[in-house]
């Protein structure tokens, strides 16, 4: 923690982000433009997605490889990856099975 001290004696407290959580929100990010440039556009919206629940912990490796994913619109939901996901949005042909779910995982073992 850092005190700022001001000329009227006052003391203002900094916390500043640990080094280990900025390169992993950096890594993150990077992963994240890499894979807007590589999968089908109609991904991008998921990308996203994926990068807000992977910044929140949302995420569990599995020792079997598998990812367990936690879904957005249920708090008690969650899905295993284990190369398809199961979720209603992977059906969409436009995104090529690439759900935020998919993605997240694939985050995660970049």
């Amino acid at each position: 923690m850092v005190a700022n001290f001001s000329l009227n004696g006052s003391a203002e407290n900094h916390d500043f982000e640990p080094l280990t959580r900025r390169i992993f929100r950096e890594a993150v990010s990077e992963l994240a433009t890499k894979a807007k440039e590589t999968l089908p556009d109609a991904v991008n919206g998921r990308v996203d997605k994926a990068v807000a629940i992977v910044s929140s912990g949302d995420v569990e490796l599995m020792a079997d490889g598998k990812a367990v994913v936690g879904s957005q619109s249920d708090a008690g939901l969650h899905y295993v990856y284990d190369g398809e996901c199961e979720c209603r949005d992977s059906d969409r042909p436009e995104i090529d099975g690439w759900c935020k779910h998919r993605c997240r995982s694939h985050r995660q073992t970049c």
